[in-house]
């Protein structure tokens, strides 16, 4: 995520993993992620959507490497109203590895 102080709001972008650059339509990653619908994080585990393999590495943020993802580039009010959007695939790197505690 990136944002950016505007005279009249603020510049947000948000990525996140292009999934479909690994997962092609009707394949069977495809349909288990479909009947999972979203992966669920507990305090002591997590059920990925996708195997391990994907969510752990190709589509998990690591510093200073590239990852396939999908953005929106977006202007908002200080009034949180968006004016205006432009979705886009991107290549982002992280600069950092950030945990929940």
């Amino acid at each position: 995520m990136y944002a950016e102080k505007r005279p009249n709001g603020f510049r947000l972008v948000v990525a996140i993993a292009d999934v479909s650059h690994y997962v092609r339509p009707k394949s069977i990653l495809d349909e288990e992620g479909y009947v999972r619908g979203t992966s669920v994080y507990m305090p002591v585990f997590a059920l990925p959507m996708l195997p391990h393999a994907l969510s752990d590495d190709l589509c998990s943020l690591k510093p200073n490497v590239d990852r396939m993802a999908f953005a929106v580039d977006m202007t908002v009010s200080h009034d949180g109203v968006v004016s205006g959007a432009r979705c886009f695939k991107a290549l982002i790197r992280s600069q950092a590895r950030l945990t929940y505690r």
